[in-house]
């Protein structure tokens, strides 16, 4: 996870106009790295590095509610393949290959 010192140097990065590999490489890491914490918080033009990382501290804080738990659906099907002896793997995978990923009816076998 990235410091706060980092995300602030991301901000002032962006604030100068650089790009994420130039703003990587002055952090030591991979320039995805950059892109992916600019994306996940607000975007070029919304970035703020203190907003950032509370957003980051709030969405690694444990515990969080199995995916299982929070779709009843989900769990049924899952439960149904359970009972007609399919494997955990077999399970994620055939509910990959059949719903598209934004029906929510995405679990890993690891989950299961």
């Amino acid at each position: 996870m990235l410091s706060l010192v980092e995300r602030e140097e991301i901000s002032r990065g962006l604030a100068a106009g650089d790009s994420f590999r130039a703003i990587a490489g002055r952090l030591g890491r991979a320039p995805s790295t950059v892109s992916r914490e600019v994306g996940r918080h607000g975007g070029r033009e919304k970035y703020r590095a203190a907003r950032a990382d509370e957003g980051a501290w709030d969405n690694a804080r444990r515990p969080k509610s199995c995916l299982l738990r929070q779709s009843p659906t989900l769990r049924d099907t899952v439960a149904g393949k359970l009972k007609e002896d399919w494997s955990p793997r077999q399970i994620a995978g055939w509910l990959a290959r059949t719903f598209a990923p934004e029906d929510g009816m995405y679990v890993s076998h690891e989950t299961i």
